[in-house]
């Protein structure tokens, strides 16, 4: 049977994201639209240097963590989405033409007129990267149920950690808040202790009272697609990538 799981919330969505001023060079942004109302943005001189997909409103800069150029007219940017199957999206230029991607799947955009990607520029707010949590580790025990934690975006480690207990599809956020950090592992406790997720070295166990459950750990990478989506913590929040609009597994 399940731990009774009491004053659950479901995850939240990613606070207000911080803004980016573009006035500097806002006169040389050059807009990709896909002809549905989704939009690619980026500076003429320095394509590769910043990349914002969204819409008309809001775009947000791809967490880009590689790129690539050959001559002016060939070059790709491409940002870890862990939804995607191959944990990957982008945007780039070949042969004259651009396009977005995710997990292999291909989109055509096409780029404004001057005047209507100025439009675009004077309205769109436009922001740092959309995607603010990132997982920290995840488990299973034998009775099917997930053990999930994640944390903000950030160089502290132990930021703002939130942790989600659940079957898949039905995960929601326990009242568990991180109490130890150390070389040994952490401890994740509810407010009087009896309630406990332990985590020492490669070994993991949640205690509920007299209860005790080892868990078994997934891996981040190779479960991520199914972490950031069916296991149901985030629900159909975007992240901020072609991989909001584009299927999320190869053709």
């Amino acid at each position: 049977m399940l731990f009774l799981l009491t004053t659950l919330a479901l995850a939240e969505a990613p606070d207000e994201v911080p803004v980016i001023d573009v006035s500097a060079y806002a006169d040389e942004i050059v807009v990709l639209d896909d002809g549905e109302g989704h939009l690619v943005a980026f500076r003429k001189s320095a394509p590769r240097e910043m990349v914002w997909y969204g819409d008309a409103d809001h775009l947000y800069a791809l967490q880009g963590f590689s790129s690539s150029a050959s001559g002016d007219d060939t070059w790709s940017v491409t940002a870890r989405d862990f939804r995607a199957s191959n944990r990957m999206a982008g945007v780039e230029l070949r042969d004259g033409r651009y396009s977005m991607h995710c997990a292999g799947n291909t989109r055509e955009l096409s780029p404004l007129a001057a005047s209507a990607a100025q439009k675009v520029v004077r309205k769109a707010t436009f922001h740092e990267h959309r995607w603010r949590r990132n997982a920290v580790g995840a488990w299973r025990d034998e009775w099917g149920v997930y053990y999930f934690v994640d944390r903000a975006t950030g160089d502290d480690m132990d930021l703002d950690h939130h942790v989600y207990i659940g079957w898949k599809g039905q995960i929601l956020r326990a009242p568990l808040k991180l109490i130890a950090s150390d070389s040994l592992g952490r401890v994740y406790s509810a407010g009087n202790g009896a309630r406990r997720l332990v985590i020492t070295g490669d070994k993991a166990r949640y205690v509920q009272g007299e209860d005790r459950r080892e868990l078994f750990a997934l891996d981040l990478v190779y479960d991520g697609p199914f972490l950031y989506t069916d296991l149901g913590v985030y629900g159909a929040e975007p992240h901020g990538t072609p991989c909001d609009v584009l299927p999320l597994h190869a053709p």
